[in-house]
């Protein structure tokens, strides 16, 4: 009789829970079920309860946890949900409210675990697959935010990072992305490819200027990266560099260089355009090459007038690779033995992709010799006084040499 009495009373806090907290009188309703749960154990121990007490003392721990989520007390509700679930583990209700309290504590994973666990118990409940897909966003965000790469350029924008910091952070940068197309592409994804152009501008460091360049450059060595810098950044800027910062000039031809010569290579085009089988003619990749001839031939002209030897030696570097840049897949060249055993129609499509590849070295090589700026460094080069520089531009004359097309075609386009 006793218990019956102390039931139907525990019964009658939690309707008077249930009415205040569907008037949102969240505090209310917490003190309700805090009373019918005293009902039910005055000591606040729920283990011993059995049956019908057991399960409504679930009840009003659950009950509670809603109300405390409405008053943003989580790690109270927290507690209640834990509570809940000692006495009925498969309570759904209580999983998926502790996984709005971890969900509100940032504790991710936690929530993520229990929303999973409510979905298995009840597969068709919907607020919890729809929490569920939230927190499994939210949590992949929060992995990715804690990235090196993230935390790197959160690092290089923060005005409090000091410059011993910046200058170990952006070489710590160069290492991560030169071998690594994922951490390349996502430095572009954080947007610090417009921090890493910030410093390069700013001229209060020198060292890190250089550092932020040679960063942009170890990024370049990934074609879609490259495709993706060469979209986003002034190359007319680069070449600014060049001429106008001489202690950035070295870092500046290196960039321009993986730039030209790591972006994507034309091959189709839109319809109506190159021959029938989609890709371009030699004339159009002859042509599409010309204006990044003009952007690299200003480059290396200002690279070679300078009066430090190091800029000098970069720029013939630079002519040599950018006149003996391997050639793309669609254009490799294939083994004579191997060519043999193609079908006629596969070799002939071979040796044309090989000659149109050979045009855009030799569209490079032409517009070397006649750039009298180029030209006549190279020549003047011949005589320098070190046996070094000397040597390299001898190379570069002979790299030029051999990619450059038939002469008389050199004297029509100097001519045009």
């Amino acid at each position: 009789r006793q218990q019956y009495l102390v039931s139907m009373a525990a019964l009658a806090s939690k309707e008077a829970g249930n009415a205040a907290f569907g008037k949102k009188e969240y505090s209310t309703a917490a003190a309700a079920y805090a009373s019918g749960l005293k009902e039910l154990s005055a000591s606040g121990s729920y283990s011993d309860l059995e049956g019908g007490d057991r399960e409504l003392a679930a009840t009003l721990l659950s009950n509670r946890a809603a109300s405390l989520l409405g008053m943003e007390k989580y790690n109270e509700a927290c507690e209640d949900c834990s509570a809940s679930l000692e006495l009925d583990n498969k309570r759904v209700k209580s999983l998926y409210r502790r996984a709005q309290a971890y969900e509100a504590l940032d504790k991710l994973s936690e929530a993520f675990k229990d929303l999973k666990l409510a979905i298995h118990i009840d597969p068709k409940n919907k607020p919890a697959i729809v929490a569920a897909r939230r927190v499994k966003d939210a949590l992949a965000a929060q992995i990715q935010d804690q990235s090196p790469v993230a935390q790197t350029v959160r690092e290089l924008t923060a005005d409090d990072t000091l410059a011993d910091r910046r200058i170990a952070l952006l070489k710590s940068l160069i290492g991560t992305t030169v071998d690594d197309v994922g951490s390349s592409l996502e430095v572009l994804r954080r947007q610090g490819l417009p921090v890493l152009w910030e410093i390069t501008k700013a001229t209060n460091s020198e060292t890190e200027a250089h550092l932020a360049i040679r960063c942009m450059a170890s990024m370049a060595s990934h074609v879609p990266v490259a495709d993706a810098l060469i979209a986003e950044l002034s190359l007319a800027e680069i070449v600014g560099l060049v001429e106008g910062y001489p202690a950035l000039a070295v870092g500046a031809v290196g960039l321009l260089l993986r730039l030209l010569t790591k972006c994507s290579k034309p091959q189709a085009v839109a319809a109506g355009g190159g021959e029938a089988d989609g890709t371009l003619s030699t004339g159009e990749l002859e042509a599409a090459e010309v204006g990044r001839c003009d952007v690299a031939i200003d480059a290396w002209a200002a690279a070679m007038a300078s009066s430090e030897a190091e800029v000098r030696d970069a720029a013939l570097d630079a002519v040599v690779n950018w006149c003996s840049e391997e050639a793309p897949k669609w254009a490799t060249p294939v083994p004579e033995e191997d060519a043999r055993r193609l079908p006629m129609s596969e070799r002939k499509a071979v040796q044309e992709a090989e000659a149109r590849w050979k045009a855009v070295i030799g569209v490079r090589a032409s517009r070397v010799c006649q750039s009298v700026e180029v030209a006549m460094a190279m020549f003047n080069l011949l005589d320098s006084e070190s046996s070094s520089e000397r040597q390299k531009a001898l190379a570069a004359f002979g790299r030029v040499a051999a990619a450059i097309p038939d002469p008389e075609m050199v004297q029509v386009r100097s001519g045009g």
